[in-house]
């Protein structure tokens, strides 16, 4: 019981890790074309 818990919780904070990272970079990304595009 306690591998099996331990591994789900592996998975879970290995997905919550990519999701945190794609939103971040759906964030990011505009911000620093914008940021990008006036400055040159």
């Amino acid at each position: 019981m306690i591998k099996r818990k331990a591994k789900e919780n592996t998975w879970f904070y290995f997905f919550n890790t990519v999701i945190l990272i794609l939103f971040s970079l759906m964030i990011i990304v505009p911000i620093w074309n914008i940021l990008v595009s006036r400055v040159f």
